[in-house]
């Protein structure tokens, strides 16, 4: 938490923030870029509004920033009000109070980032890659249930653009995929739990903690990057590695 150190009195400052914005703009504000995580924004606009009554007094900076470095825009508001103080102790251990200032950046950066190669998969298959983004925007707004079932739905996608039925059962699909050669049976066991995870938060009203997201984000993720990329990569790799000398024929 941070905020204003308070008086000794134990009457809390007001926070040194003005009704009206100064006339220049901060150049710099310090952020989380929900697309990449970098710390460092620009300030784009702000607006501030204020309460000064004399039972409660507050105020609200209201900021849009622009990432330092991906150039997403997002948004950030840093409040205080009179009635969230807390108490911190200086050098001789006195207590002393002072405002709580509360942060919040919308929309929120996740703490499992998106991964690097997600942006390829629109070239795979635009609503694949669009159903793997959701599943990290609802990651990042604290949406767990809706974000296993999107996770259920992407695999159910990625099964169809591999050729199978998307009539069959969940069940079936593995087995079909078992079959013809694009997963191994640990593979089937691992997916399946994604699986019934995913109808458990459906049907069951199941809400995954944050743990078994990031379990099941990454069974999902190595499935998609392992069906979908890993051959168009070994490819890339083929065509760069040099190739063997053939050995001179013997005299």
């Amino acid at each position: 938490m941070c905020g204003l150190k308070a008086q000794r009195s134990y009457t809390p400052k007001r926070h040194q923030w003005s009704h009206d914005l100064p006339q220049k703009l901060p150049d710099f504000e310090n952020g989380h870029c929900p697309q990449c995580g970098s710390r460092q924004a620009f300030v784009v606009a702000q607006h501030v509004e204020s309460i000064d009554h004399p039972d409660i007094s507050g105020s609200t900076i209201y900021s849009v920033l622009r990432c330092g470095g991906c150039t997403q825009f997002y948004f950030k508001s840093r409040s205080y009000n009179s009635e969230d103080i807390d108490y911190q102790y200086d050098e001789n251990g006195q207590a002393e109070p002072y405002y709580v200032e509360n942060v919040e950046f919308w929309p929120r950066a996740s703490d499992r980032r998106p991964p690097d190669w997600l942006s390829k998969l629109q070239w795979k298959d635009r609503r694949l890659w669009k159903l793997l983004s959701d599943v990290f925007t609802a990651m990042s707004n604290d949406l767990g249930t809706l974000a296993a079932i999107a996770m259920r739905t992407t695999f159910d996608r990625a099964a169809e653009l591999l050729g199978i039925n998307p009539g069959l059962s969940f069940e079936q699909k593995l087995a079909e995929l078992k079959s013809v050669g694009f997963i191994v049976e640990t593979e089937r066991n691992v997916l399946a739990v994604l699986i019934d995870a995913g109808s458990a938060a459906a049907h069951r009203g199941w809400e995954p903690t944050a743990k078994q997201l990031e379990a099941m984000v990454t069974l999902l993720e190595s499935f998609l990057h392992r069906s979908f990329l890993m051959e168009e990569i070994s490819e890339d790799l083929r065509a760069k590695v040099p190739q063997k000398q053939k050995e001179p024929k013997k005299v």
